[in-house]
């Protein structure tokens, strides 16, 4: 098991971090699901949904980028609780977070890339 050992002012952010990787504490993933939903649906943001076209492709970019966060934050969970059981896992942890966080990264740039491209022609 994981051993608390940190300074007095460390405890409550290190007993969170604890909780987050035994999977007792979802607040993060469950906010970015909340903010992200809430983009999608609410008509304030960054591109209006009157411009056809590049308003649905920003409120797709905004929830491509939230269903991203959260994979990344359950894999990097998953990734670290089996780094803290087997020597072997660790090579292969590794290995999913840097090609997962690849992918992750250039689908962001994608999205990103298009949205400017669409705002750019209007």
């Amino acid at each position: 098991m994981i051993q608390e050992t940190a300074p007095p002012e460390n405890k409550a952010l290190v007993s969170r971090a604890l909780n987050w990787l035994r999977g007792t504490y979802r607040g993060s993933v469950l906010l970015v699901i909340l903010m992200s939903a809430a983009y999608v649906v609410l008509p304030v943001d960054l591109i209006p949904d009157v411009f056809l076209g590049a308003g649905q492709v920003d409120d797709a970019a905004a929830a491509t980028a939230g269903g991203s966060t959260v994979f990344f934050l359950t894999m990097l969970r998953v990734g670290l609780q089996l780094l803290l059981q087997s020597r072997l896992a660790r090579a292969g942890c590794a290995a999913v977070v840097v090609v997962l966080g690849t992918l992750l990264v250039a689908l962001g740039v994608i999205s990103f890339f298009l949205i400017y491209r669409m705002v750019e022609s209007l």
